[in-house]
């Protein structure tokens, strides 16, 4: 006596044939989210994740690199309790608050 396949197998069977879920809906007479169930499964097994996302599985992580810094050899060690001015390279749009202080005080900021 053969034994009846489920009607996951089933679906299985037919997504890998390359049926759409519509196809397969109709034929085996299931529900909808059983076959997105089984499509899941199998892309989740596959490391591909959502199911609409295309990949190509499961990457290995990038070899670390340790960041080094750029310092120029003419640098000097800061004491402790010593200030120092740095050079301000990008310069902000003053914030919301910062305009509406500066338009009580009669500045424009």
């Amino acid at each position: 006596m053969r034994k009846k396949k489920s009607a996951t197998q089933r679906v299985r069977e037919l997504i890998e044939q390359g049926h759409n879920n519509k196809f397969i809906v109709d034929k085996l007479k299931c529900k909808p989210q059983v076959v997105y169930n089984v499509r899941y499964q199998i892309n989740k097994t596959k490391g591909l994740g959502a199911l609409g996302q295309q990949g190509t599985g499961i990457s290995a992580p990038a070899p670390y690199k340790p960041i080094t810094a750029n310092v120029t050899p003419n640098t000097q060690p800061i004491k402790a309790g010593e200030w120092v001015d740095l050079p301000i390279t990008m310069e902000e749009p003053p914030t919301l608050w910062q305009r509406i202080k500066g338009w009580f005080r009669g500045t424009n900021a």
